[in-house]
């Protein structure tokens, strides 16, 4: 009964069908930006390794005087110290101009090309000068980030997963850190995507408006690199990630749904119909009662 009332109060996917696509190389072995935004940078201690290049992935520790914001509880108390992974290279997404949309977060351009042209165990600072405008840089510990998205659009993947972390605030509001490099390797960008449809009846409710026949992409975002042993291969890879609220109906659970069997009933649907067809049955036999013998004239 309390199945076949979620049917007709949310509606449902009766047709699922995901065209996905390949990995794909999106990134270039550009800077991310040429626009640093003021990022001044001090060199604290040479380094003797390795120069790091456009399109490297790179291990790095970060160390800070304070906390920053952080979305996970896994740093001790001041000083901060911490090693994370970030991409020098230039991405499709890394225009301040284009909507996070689909994709995951790399981290704050200055600080992933402040890393270019430094060698491995070089240490250095980055901070802004008086005068700048204020700014944040965050830092994702595992060189990806899902960002600070609502939990609709990272659906089973969540910020405690994939943390990143705010470089603190100096008294004049901006953020600073030290930062050595440990290990560069050569890195790239991956993309594939996933193009979503559904059809179904949704019964719209207050703000809400789904379409009966729905469509959107999905996407994936990976970090691949070839390191020197014996670490060997990196990858980080998270998605599916979707941000359009009210386009696509439990889009999360709709996909894994339609990855496994890729088209058809949805049998969980199918279920519905068959529970509703038979609570209302039910419900038809209870309220007619026993049936009446009528006595002989």
């Amino acid at each position: 009964m309390l199945i076949a009332a979620s049917f007709l109060l949310h509606g449902c996917n009766v047709y699922e069908h995901a065209a996905e696509s390949d990995w794909q190389d999106v990134g270039k072995k550009e800077p991310p930006t040429t626009d640093l935004g003021g990022l001044l940078i001090t060199p604290l201690s040479s380094g003797h390794g390795p120069t790091v290049q456009a399109g490297d992935l790179v291990r790095v520790r970060v160390y800070s005087q304070k906390r920053g914001l952080t979305t996970r509880e896994m740093f001790a108390p001041d000083p901060v110290r911490f090693e994370a992974w970030l991409w020098t290279g230039r991405g499709p997404n890394d225009d301040p101009d284009t909507p996070v949309g689909d994709w995951a977060y790399l981290g704050a351009t200055p600080v992933r090309t402040s890393l270019i042209g430094k060698a491995v165990g070089e240490r250095f600072r980055i901070g802004l000068p008086e005068g700048t405008r204020r700014a944040t840089f965050s830092i994702p510990v595992y060189g990806l980030t899902t960002g600070n998205r609502n939990e609709y659009s990272i659906g089973r993947y969540s910020e405690r997963q994939w943390p990143f972390v705010d470089l603190p605030e100096d008294e004049n509001g901006h953020s600073w850190g030290d930062i050595e490099i440990l290990e560069r390797c050569d890195g790239r960008l991956l993309r594939r995507t996933a193009t979503l449809t559904q059809w179904g009846p949704v019964l719209n409710m207050f703000d809400s408006y789904y379409p009966t026949s729905r469509l959107g992409v999905l996407g994936w975002t990976a970090l691949e690199a070839s390191c020197a042993p014996p670490r060997g291969k990196v990858r980080f890879e998270v998605g599916p990630l979707y941000d359009q609220v009210h386009q696509l109906l439990d889009w999360d659970v709709s996909y894994a749904s339609a990855h496994q069997k890729n088209q058809g009933l949805h049998i969980s649907v199918v279920i519905s119909f068959l529970v509703l067809a038979l609570s209302f049955g039910l419900a038809r036999l209870l309220r007619s009662g026993p049936p009446r013998i009528r006595p002989r004239a």
